[in-house]
């Protein structure tokens, strides 16, 4: 063998090594393993006993024979709920449920917003047709994205959009001087601990005013960590010429310290912004 295979030998076992402790889990992800599977252990050693003898009591013939199926439908709901609390910690509970849509339209839009992750899920614009004479859709409401990593204490970053938020707003139609509000709450399982998102609609302006509220989440949330909002959209051609419009659309945004900057609209190359405190971004 060679001098150049004995080095190529070795380069290819250094890779190897080094990816096999790359990818090796840290202790806390052990640790966290660990717990689901001890957990999920214990209950169904519990579940086991309650199953025996409800097995038993049906072989007397004194049991309803549904009962056997209940306790294997609780067993399945037992091993959900732990994964979700290892998972979820204290916002478990939020991470199941069923999306429901709230309808609000102005004298400028129609809007739909979404329980689930308390976002704004489709935007319309009433004033203006498309090309071919449909609604404008600002963004296609099945891919954009709109969600805060929560620095949850324990459970890492954990991001809004998973999550169903509570709220008690109502499909309705405002017009003229009328303003409205549209909120939703991401709660603990702690009564009074909660994440608010808060949107102030007034009825003839574009401008909607959005709000974070958060309420006794300092033992939930890494105080320490920055909250950081992914948004994602993908926009709907419009104009006759899909490849101007392309051409012409880019992301904007303004730093504290320097003026209004933009990603270039031709460029096909990525383009990493340092990090730096913004006062707003906005697509075009």
């Amino acid at each position: 063998m060679d001098r150049n295979s004995i080095i190529g030998l070795l380069l290819i076992m250094g890779i190897l090594v080094g990816y096999g402790i790359w990818m090796n889990p840290s202790k806390e992800e052990l640790d966290r393993q660990k717990f689901v599977q001890d957990s999920i252990a214990t209950v169904e050693a519990k579940l086991k006993v309650k199953t025996d003898n409800a097995t038993a009591v049906q072989t007397l013939g004194t049991a309803d024979s549904a009962k056997p199926a209940a306790v294997i439908d609780s067993s399945a709901l037992a091993k959900q709920n732990i994964i979700q609390e290892a998972k979820y910690g204290d916002f478990a509970a939020a991470s199941v449920g069923t999306e429901k849509e709230t309808r609000l339209e102005t004298d400028k839009f129609i809007l739909t917003f979404s329980n689930k992750g308390g976002r704004l899920k489709d935007l319309i614009l009433k004033d203006y047709k498309t090309k071919g004479g449909k609604p404008v859709h600002l963004f296609d409401p099945e891919s954009a994205l709109f969600g805060f990593d929560l620095p949850v204490i324990g459970k890492g970053d954990l991001n809004t959009q998973n999550f169903y938020f509570s709220s008690s707003n109502v499909s309705s139609k405002i017009s003229g001087a009328e303003k409205t509000t549209i909120s939703y709450r991401l709660e603990t399982n702690k009564p009074g601990q909660f994440l608010e998102l808060v949107y102030n609609i007034p009825a003839n302006s574009f401008l909607i005013d959005f709000q974070i509220n958060t309420r006794s989440l300092d033992n939930v949330l890494d105080n320490g960590k920055k909250l950081a909002l992914h948004w994602k959209a993908t926009g709907n051609q419009n104009e006759k010429s899909l490849m101007i419009e392309r051409q012409r659309s880019s992301v904007f945004f303004k730093t504290v310290d320097d003026d209004r900057d933009y990603l270039s609209e031709t460029s096909e190359e990525d383009e990493e912004i340092m990090e730096q405190a913004v006062n707003w971004v906005a697509f075009k």
